[in-house]
């Protein structure tokens, strides 16, 4: 079963479990060639911006310093040029207690732009950049710091293992929320930041949005399309497309809702 799956310009992109690189085809099924990643290892979570770039986590691995980085970047379509938005390296004797939280910061790409949250507690800011990995722009709007509740730190905990059944978590210092969990592009061209709140009863199916357009912040919006999850979740794929959101489950169903103006 593939593991990536993407169109750029005319090209299909497809990797598969185990292969240490990527098997181009013109879209019409003509075999072109096969990108071997070079020390790479295949991006993950990936989007495309534009039609001939994609943005997605690279991981490299350096034996010299036995260090990993694992940074948000910017791959042209012959995937031979890596433009880092992030720079996040770590010791391998450190990965028993690796928090993945602090390495994967939520974005997206809209309009030949990419929009990358900050990984913070404190704040609430995100990052625009070009295609070319310019920066633009930050986004930003007042953020009050939330705590984890015992029951949200649970389910956090749980999601971690299922990333890495072998991760120490029982000591791990997480106290509070990540202030944005996901960022999405609608079909008016705002960004919609999925944003931490306090849960009760009555909101833990709740989704918070705040809305930016032109860059501005402009308020909150409100959903409950999926459940209200204060943190990212790598097995919750969700995908704006026109007028339509869909969620995809674990079980290969699709859910998909339509959007209210």
């Amino acid at each position: 079963m593939p593991t990536f799956v993407s169109i750029l310009e005319d090209t299909l992109y497809i990797t598969l479990p185990f292969k240490q690189g990527i098997y181009r085809y013109l879209t019409d099924g003509t075999w072109v060639d096969f990108i071997a990643m070079n020390g790479k290892q295949v991006p993950q979570f990936p989007k495309k911006v534009g039609n001939d770039k994609t943005v997605g986590y690279v991981t490299v691995v350096d034996q010299t310093t036995s260090s990993f980085s694992f940074n948000l970047s910017i791959i042209d379509k012959k995937f031979n040029n890596f433009i880092d938005l992030t720079d996040k390296k770590i010791n391998l004797s450190e990965m028993q207690n690796l928090n993945v939280m602090d390495f994967l910061v939520p974005f997206a790409c809209g309009d030949d732009k990419i929009y990358v949250g900050q990984s913070d507690e404190n704040s609430f800011k995100i990052k625009v950049f070009d295609k070319t990995g310019n920066e633009l722009a930050v986004m930003e709007k007042p953020y009050r710091k939330i705590k984890l509740s015992d029951v949200e730190k649970e389910d956090f905990i749980n999601s971690l293992l299922k990333l890495n059944p072998q991760q120490t978590v029982q000591n791990m210092p997480i106290s509070f929320k990540k202030s944005i969990n996901a960022i999405f592009v609608d079909n008016k061209g705002r960004v919609l930041a999925q944003e931490s709140i306090e849960r009760t009863k009555e909101n833990m199916d709740l989704l918070s949005f705040a809305v930016f357009e032109n860059g501005k912040y402009i308020g909150n919006e409100t959903a409950t399309f999926k459940k209200g999850r204060d943190f990212f979740d790598v097995q919750d794929i969700t995908k704006f497309i026109g007028d339509r959101v869909y969620t995809i489950n674990m079980d290969g169903t699709i859910n998909i809702f339509k959007i209210v103006n």
